[in-house]
């Protein structure tokens, strides 16, 4: 199962040079057997994904990093 939903958020934050309080975010959950499923499973499907949306083959670039204030995710 691979399932990507892209949607807007919005936050509750007063507008300056660097922030608007709306911004765009995919959301994506690939499962699968665990010795089968790897994180390059998922960037796979995002950028198959990207790639569509935007008609033509894209660069990808993952910077994973730990955010404690959603963790796990």
């Amino acid at each position: 199962i691979a399932v990507l939903v892209p949607d807007r958020v919005f936050r509750n934050e007063d507008l300056d040079a660097t922030h608007e309080h709306t911004f765009h975010q995919i959301e994506g959950i690939y499962v699968g057997k665990a010795e089968d499923v790897k994180v390059g499973n998922l960037v796979a499907v995002l950028k198959t994904y990207m790639s569509e949306f935007f008609g033509q083959e894209l660069e990808v670039k993952i910077q994973p990093f730990y955010f404690p204030f959603t963790e796990p995710s």
